[in-house]
């Protein structure tokens, strides 16, 4: 798909702004975890609740790394810096994550923004693409966190509506 600068830069736009609301999201989720569940996972195989939860926000500046250089380097894997070992701690991290990857989106040229990137097998996109991309991967495993309140018997605060902890009155 290619696209002009002009169309690139309103799409960042775009999608800054319903990033910076599905964060406000993920942020409620994570203020629900209870302090002693932060290594909480329901199966062997799935990341622990902090773990997921980096794994958001790292990816996040592993794919502004793409728009910003062209390149999808696979060898990293998006993990960043290590897991903060306290809820306040990962809080903040995820915080820190989040305006750092906004504020270097949201400095790049609407030309770098229209350029086509290559990612792996998947195909070639335009840069601004990987902000989506980031957009889906956080809604996904917020979900994915959502269970993880429900079975370890925290309570699921509402996202899109209302939640069986917080029902809505209409």
């Amino acid at each position: 798909m290619t696209m002009n600068p002009a169309q690139a830069a309103a799409m960042r736009d775009g999608f800054l702004g319903k990033l910076e609301n599905e964060h406000k999201a993920t942020l409620a989720v994570l203020e629900h975890l209870p302090e002693d569940k932060l290594q909480y996972k329901p199966h062997e195989k799935l990341k622990t609740f902090a773990e997921l939860t980096h794994h958001i926000y790292a990816t996040g500046t592993w794919f502004t790394t793409i728009m910003e250089t062209g390149k999808a380097d696979f060898t990293g894997g998006g993990e960043g810096p290590p897991v903060p070992g306290t809820k306040a701690a990962l809080i903040e991290a995820c915080r820190k994550m989040s305006r750092e990857m906004a504020e270097k989106a949201a400095s790049l040229s609407a030309e770098t923004l229209a350029k086509e990137i290559p990612f792996g097998n998947f195909g070639t996109y335009p840069a601004v693409a990987y902000l989506d991309w980031h957009l889906n991967h956080l809604i996904h495993h917020r979900g994915q966190l959502t269970v993880y309140l429900r079975t370890m018997g925290a309570k699921v605060p509402a996202i899109y509506g209302d939640s069986l902890d917080y029902p809505l009155m209409m």
